[in-house]
């Protein structure tokens, strides 16, 4: 795996063991809750700004200030797994092979 720099520490690990945590987090549409609080402590410990979950379950994080913004959007539910036992690697698991990590709710 190749170094991600980030305030001078390698954060490529790390940035892959927050991805794994995500999908093992289970986020069925309208349960997303678990999720978003993991993401807003992340967030936080990351030293944003600011952090909070409206009241519609989404995570609004603020860096800075200024003229320019960056808007970055994602969705943080998945369908209903009703065929677990089918997957070759099962779908909350966040097991990895090399810089990829797999399972539901993730893309390559």
């Amino acid at each position: 795996m190749k170094y991600l720099l980030i305030n001078g520490m390698d954060a490529a690990n790390d940035l892959l063991k927050f991805a794994q945590n995500l999908v093992q987090i289970k986020s069925y549409s309208n349960a997303e809750e678990q999720l978003a609080r993991f993401a807003a402590a992340k967030m936080q410990e990351l030293g944003f700004d600011e952090v909070k979950i409206d009241r519609y379950g989404n995570v609004l994080g603020r860096v800075g200030s200024g003229e320019r913004s960056i808007l970055f959007d994602s969705h943080m539910d998945t369908v209903m797994v009703t065929d677990e036992d089918q997957w070759e690697v099962p779908p909350f698991s966040g097991a990895s092979w090399t810089a990829i990590s797999g399972g539901r709710g993730r893309s390559t």
